[in-house]
């Protein structure tokens, strides 16, 4: 009689429970590596480009405003800057710059000069009577940023040391100007969530000279 070999074998209980292992540490760590795309991709999505872009332009029209200007007035309201330019040979012009509620807002300020240098003139503070406001005095608002964190910091730097500008600006400072934003993404459910602040740094140097 003919005998016939019977070589198949089949898996034991060892080799079908570390089959098992092996297959749930691939599906686990594809699932890790999907979930940490998804939230790169939530993290870069338009609303946190666009705050992104937008403090990236705040920042840089700043900096080459101030950079460029004659004079330089930072008020005890931090949340307010000024700034003087020339607009012609001999005729001045004077600026400022306001953020309230996450938007950062440029005006042209049409006070005097002895206005513009007073440490008690603020956008939103209370003059003495008989005046109400001084909001007759900013004129022409155009926004620079919206979606900032915080009101930009403005700090002259000397021998490493940063000291916040306060009152006039002298000339050759270094001045570091930093602005925060919202850093935001979309949920699965697409509600917009916050993830947090992010900081922009810039530092130039002045060369005209003060008022």
């Amino acid at each position: 009689m003919l005998k016939y070999a019977n070589n198949q074998k089949g898996l034991t209980l060892i080799e079908l429970l570390g089959a098992i292992a092996l297959s749930a540490i691939v599906t686990t760590t594809a699932f890790f590596i999907f979930s940490g795309l998804t939230n790169f991709t939530q993290a870069s999505s338009k609303e946190g480009r666009q705050a992104q872009n937008e403090a990236k332009f705040a920042l840089s029209q700043l900096s080459t405003r101030l950079q460029d200007s004659i004079g330089i007035f930072a008020p005890t309201d931090k949340n307010e800057l000024r700034y003087s330019v020339f607009v012609d040979e001999t005729k001045v012009a004077y600026k400022a710059v306001y953020y309230e509620n996450g938007t950062l807002t440029l005006y042209d300020f049409v006070g005097t000069t002895g206005d513009w240098s007073d440490d008690k003139v603020s956008l939103k503070s209370t003059p003495p009577a008989p005046r109400t406001s001084y909001a007759d005095l900013y004129k022409k608002k155009y926004t620079l940023a919206q979606n900032l964190f915080a009101a930009p910091t403005y700090n002259t730097k000397s021998a490493g040391a940063l000291t916040a500008l306060v009152g006039s600006a002298t000339k050759n400072s270094l001045i570091e100007i930093s602005i925060k934003y919202k850093n935001t993404s979309r949920a699965f459910d697409g509600t917009l969530q916050f993830t947090g602040e992010k900081t922009l740094q810039t530092t130039f140097k002045r060369f005209n000279d003060g008022l």
